[in-house]
């Protein structure tokens, strides 16, 4: 079984390490690799094509999820969200691998949805950016309902307001995520909860011009 060694002293030796064991992972029962080993090496050797690298790696989430174990997993995705706390990444890029990550973690509800739900909470933790958080605490919601652990989400409903305001959205990204708490909540047998939401969704019209 390859092992992740999530925390070398250097990056280029972290990205290293990641790149042989997906490449052992991808020759599982055949032949090295090894045009993607020295594709990946030749990216981890530039620190400015971190982010290109862990893209590439990212895009082999099946069989991370399938061949090694939940800790390592974990520590991937510890390691991939590093480059976008730097401020010398660019947004754009950071933006839409903040993206890519979550379309994976989310892609399914029958494999380690509770692992899922806990790295999605790791990037809401890491990554301190308004727009991302935003992003990160949408889908966390839309995960909890779908992989029915609402119970997870409850006790983080409580300060949504507050949380609103330090992410500086706008009233249709309000509306949005007071729609999908509601809906989330409804479809959980959560009646009272719901009800509740659907008063705060409904408040977003008043004063407004919008359909």
């Amino acid at each position: 079984m390859a092992t992740f060694i999530p925390y070398l002293p250097q990056e280029e030796e972290q990205y290293l390490e990641l790149s042989r064991t997906f490449t052992k992972l991808r020759s599982k029962g055949k032949d090295q690799d090894e045009a993607f080993y020295q594709e990946c090496a030749k990216l981890a050797s530039n620190p400015s094509q971190s982010l290109e690298l862990l893209n590439k790696l990212a895009d082999e989430h099946q069989l991370l999820f399938s061949e090694v174990s939940s800790q390592e997993i974990e520590s991937f995705f510890l390691l991939a969200l590093q480059p976008l706390t730097k401020p010398e990444t660019d947004q754009q890029k950071s933006q839409q691998f903040t993206s890519k990550l979550l379309s994976i973690l989310t892609s399914t509800t029958d494999d380690k949805s509770v692992l899922r739900l806990k790295i999605l909470g790791h990037m809401y933790n890491i990554l301190n950016k308004p727009n991302l958080r935003y992003e990160i605490f949408s889908s966390i919601i839309k995960f909890a309902g779908a992989c029915k652990h609402v119970e997870v989400i409850l006790s983080h409903l409580k300060d949504v307001d507050k949380r609103i305001k330090e992410w500086n959205i706008n009233s249709q990204q309000t509306r949005e995520l007071y729609r999908t708490i509601r809906n989330v909540l409804r479809d959980s047998n959560r009646s009272m909860e719901s009800h509740k939401w659907t008063n705060k969704f409904l408040s977003t019209f008043e004063n407004s011009y919008d359909n």
